[in-house]
């Protein structure tokens, strides 16, 4: 586990580096829409309502917050 955690940290400095810092943390909130696909796909979880809803508002956030519009 640690050194899936340094692998990450390491990749996360290079992709930080490299691109806009704003458009970097709004994109990294999508990871839970990662989460929850790997869920239902490994671990035959189900998704709820709920779930649906609250990854449609974050997505929502990321392409309002990486549009011309916030710029």
């Amino acid at each position: 586990m640690i050194l899936l955690l340094g692998i990450y940290a390491v990749i996360w400095q290079i992709i930080i580096r490299k691109s806009k810092i704003a458009i970097v943390y709004a994109n990294k909130a999508t990871y839970l829409f990662w989460t929850q696909l790997a869920a239902v796909a490994v671990f035959g979880e189900h998704l709820s309502f709920y779930n649906v809803i609250g990854i449609a508002i974050i997505f929502t956030g990321v392409i309002l917050g990486n549009s011309e519009v916030a710029k």
